[in-house]
């Protein structure tokens, strides 16, 4: 005889479901706070620190700069700096790695903390660290706004304890204190309190007194304790004018593909969330962050539903902060996540108490006094019963859990073997300790420390320059720029990476400037100026690895050094560097195509066509290496061609339309592989004009002028583009034809 199920069988189950649930999330929490060091702020933020920790005065005049040394900044983020650079000095790499863990998953154990005040459980925090490290992980990075998302957590959790709480009329005020001083976000900590506290008071009647007794005083202590920092109202109020920089110059909000519109315009942190929907670089965040917004909507109506309309103002102000720019993502759901989960939460805990500050609350009364609520954490006892609500969730609950489970543990599966980090195009991301040498030079800081006869100044660019500052010998040490944006003109910054790309002309800033070392990254934003440095007569390449390369201008000073150190293709093996790297791991591909950019943006074709080749033998989906593999075919083709081998010539260009059409297929929006198929098409119709082959010549030209086309159509606004679809067009009107299939 089958004996029924005992009454506490379901809820056991589902007590055990919800602890399997947190315990996965927690270890997904933990795997992707797990990484390397790679901010590229970290080097200015930790010597800034140093200066204050020597000085006891805080840097508001960079002293590293020769570009546009004496101006003046509010650096709001002392404080962090100072921590930051005493943890580094006193513990060196892994102190500053366990920092960062540290304050990451205090961060967590507050959004933890804030659904145990409200008297949710397992279930519901698992479901709140899922949303908020799904939505926060890219952020979650050595920076002073790290400190800013402890604050908010910790502000967020004792704020729904209830203002009237000791702890929160004490804790609020201190941790804003402190915030004030560690990063400026600090007035959304006062943003989210006041929506909380205009919720609070729109709860009912007669809550005037109540309110002002409860809120009031703490709204007070919050504001003043915003003036706590060393610059008073101008440091109070320096978030507002960055905010209204910022939209004065159409940099919050920007698309990503929209032509830049201001010098802050090229960091992408400041532009539009949704301006990286279908962008494969911020795929899983945009993903996350669209998921976020959808359980914000649900969360908006049930909060309504149950009148609890602090902690629909305080969402709302949440995402209206996150729309602006990509890098408030992390804000909305480092803050959004308990609100959401609570609002969505059904009426009883896990435990089957109501949703109260931990506390069974005796059956509601009538009467005005019961509709007093001592603080925003608690729900009033005559809210309406989500009964519905209860009954849909003990249906559906297990079944999404179990799906989260599963999403969960394959992305534990992904970061072990690197694959969810390359589907984000993130080189800088491993599950591992320490400092990642993609971002930290220190390979080339050494060699250029061991060069007595280097003759300052030294140039280095946008991703760099601050990672190079605190480990530098001093007379190089002095900097073009740092990413600390606020100690020079936004159109220094614009001159510092336009000159990378080709746009200003580098002998006229490196000879106004004195320049005379450049160690740049080798990647796309750098290859015109690394390629037209290695064909300058007047410059030498005298040290190259991996990820970066360093240029001595040829001055009789340097003479003895460039004949010593002088670098040509022959010293580099990528044989060799294939065989150093990692062979069972999915970032091997991504690395590999990052060291093949080294050969690529000097114009060694014949080196780094091994390297990308390997790296899409590793990954076939990586359209970006086949762009770049097929980049190199065209240059050893035309090579071929300049060289009167025009079989060879058209060897070469035919693989390289195969590689480029390959990477086309893979991404249809890639701008780049169609425009150097364009390229590629155009060099075999001059290839097939030559041998006599004009139907060739035709079928080829007519396909450049195609994609070129499809360039204009992705990108409308790029000039070298429709350029060469005028030169396309030109050559098929000379053959005598318009070109097809």
């Amino acid at each position: 005889m089958i004996e029924p199920p005992r009454q506490n069988d379901a809820p056991r189950a589902a007590k055990v479901l919800a602890g399997l649930h947190l315990a996965v999330t927690t270890t997904l929490v933990v795997a992707l706070s797990w990484f390397e060091l790679s901010s590229v702020d970290l080097g200015y933020h930790i010597e800034y620190g140093r200066q204050f920790l020597r000085t006891g005065r805080i840097v508001e005049v960079d002293p590293f700069l020769y570009s546009e040394p004496g101006r003046r900044f509010v650096n709001a983020n002392w404080l962090s700096q100072a921590v930051m650079a005493f943890v580094f000095d006193a513990t060196g790499w892994q102190g500053l790695f366990a920092l960062r863990f540290v304050l990451t998953l205090a961060v967590f154990a507050c959004v933890a903390g804030a659904l145990r005040s409200l008297g949710l459980g397992a279930g519901a925090i698992a479901w709140a660290w899922l949303c908020a490290a799904l939505g926060a992980y890219e952020r979650l990075t050595e920076r002073p706004e790290l400190f800013s998302y402890a604050c908010l957590a910790a502000q967020a959790w004792l704020l729904l304890r209830g203002p009237e709480k000791r702890s929160t009329r004490l804790g609020v005020p201190l941790i804003q204190v402190l915030w004030v001083n560690l990063h400026s976000y600090f007035l959304v900590g006062l943003m989210v309190a006041g929506a909380l506290a205009l919720g609070d008071l729109c709860r009912g009647r007669g809550r005037l007194r109540v309110w002002a007794a409860s809120w009031l005083p703490l709204l007070l202590m919050q504001a003043a304790a915003c003036l706590a920092n060393p610059w008073l109202v101008e440091g109070a109020t320096f978030p507002l004018r960055t905010v209204g920089y910022l939209h004065r110059e159409n940099v919050m909000a920007q698309d990503p593909m929209d032509p830049v519109r201001s010098p802050w315009g090229v960091i992408s942190e400041f532009q539009s969330p949704f301006g990286f929907i279908g962008q494969i670089g911020a795929n899983r965040t945009t993903q996350a962050y669209l998921a976020l917004l959808g359980l914000t909507a649900a969360a908006l109506l049930a909060a309504a539903w149950r009148r609890r309309w602090g902690w629909l103002l305080a969402l709302l102000v949440l995402v209206a902060l996150s729309t602006q720019m990509r890098r408030n993502i992390a804000l909305f759901a480092v803050g959004g996540a308990p609100l959401i989960v609570a609002a969505l939460s059904p009426r009883r805990s896990s435990a089957g108490a109501p949703i109260v500050a931990g506390t069974v609350k005796r059956p509601p009364e009538t009467g005005p006094e019961s509709q007093r609520v001592a603080g925003s954490g608690r729900l009033a006892v005559n809210e309406r019963s989500p009964g519905m609500g209860e009954s849909l969730s003990r249906r559906l609950g297990p079944v999404l859990r179990m799906a989260a489970i599963v999403l969960a543990l394959w992305w534990l599966h992904g970061i072990w073997s690197g694959r969810f980090y390359f589907d984000e195009r993130r080189p800088a991301r491993r599950l591992a300790t320490g400092w990642c040498d993609h971002i930290f030079p220190f390979d080339a800081i050494a060699w250029m420390n061991r060069q007595p006869e280097l003759r300052p100044r030294l140039f280095s660019d946008l991703t760099l320059c601050s990672n190079v500052l605190p480990w530098i010998r001093d007379e190089l040490r002095p900097q073009f720029i740092t990413t600390n944006t606020f100690a020079y003109s936004p159109d220094r910054l614009m001159e510092a990476w336009d000159v990378g790309l080709g746009k200003v002309d580098y002998r006229r800033l490196f000879d106004e400037h004195g320049i005379n070392v450049a160690m740049l990254r080798a990647h796309d934003p750098m290859r015109e100026l690394i390629g037209a440095l290695a064909r300058d007569a007047g410059w030498a390449l005298v040290y190259f690895d991996t990820r970066f390369v360093l240029f001595a201008r040829r001055t009789p000073e340097h003479a003895r050094l460039i004949a010593a150190c002088e670098q040509t293709p022959s010293r580099l093996d990528p044989q060799g560097w294939i065989a150093e790297s990692p062979r069972r791991h999915e970032t091997t591909a991504y690395r590999l195509a990052a060291m093949g950019g080294v050969p690529l943006c000097l114009g060694w074709h014949a080196q780094a066509r091994p390297l990308f080749a390997e790296a899409v033998a590793r990954q076939p989906v990586y359209f970006e290496a086949w762009n770049n593999l097929g980049v190199c075919y065209v240059g050893l083709g035309r090579a071929a061609a300049a060289a009167g081998r025009m079989d060879d010539a058209e060897r070469e260009l035919t693989e390289a339309r195969r590689c480029l059409e390959r990477a086309a297929r893979l991404y249809p929006t890639f701008v780049s592989a169609w425009y150097n198929l364009g390229l590629c098409r155009g060099a075999l119709g001059g290839a097939a004009g030559m041998r006599g082959d004009m139907t060739q010549a035709r079928l080829n030209y007519a396909a450049a002028r195609d994609c070129f086309a499809k360039v204009l159509r992705i990108s409308p606004d790029n000039a070298a583009a429709r350029s060469n679809l005028e030169l396309s067009e030109r050559a098929l009107g000379t053959l005598g034809g318009t070109g097809g299939p």
